[in-house]
């Protein structure tokens, strides 16, 4: 058993909402627009060689986000 799934079952035994102990993936997106980083998440993979392209027309940093089990087009 995992730290994380006896923390869980530790504050369920103990009568305490569990809180915090399931991790789940960031926001990219909100990261990226935190530090003022352009971004996008793409909903399917032929959308790439588009943002591959603006992405380089701005010179800068960028987030493409493309993620394996929801951009259509993707596999793992």
């Amino acid at each position: 058993m995992t730290a994380t799934r006896k923390s869980e079952s530790y504050m369920v035994e103990s009568g305490i909402t569990p809180e915090g102990v399931k991790p789940s993936a960031p926001d990219f997106l909100l990261a990226a627009s935190a530090y003022g980083v352009p971004a996008v998440r793409l909903s399917k993979a032929g959308d790439l060689t588009a943002a591959l392209i603006e992405a380089r027309k701005r010179g800068g940093p960028s987030l493409i986000e493309i993620h394996q089990t929801r951009t259509s087009g993707v596999t793992a």
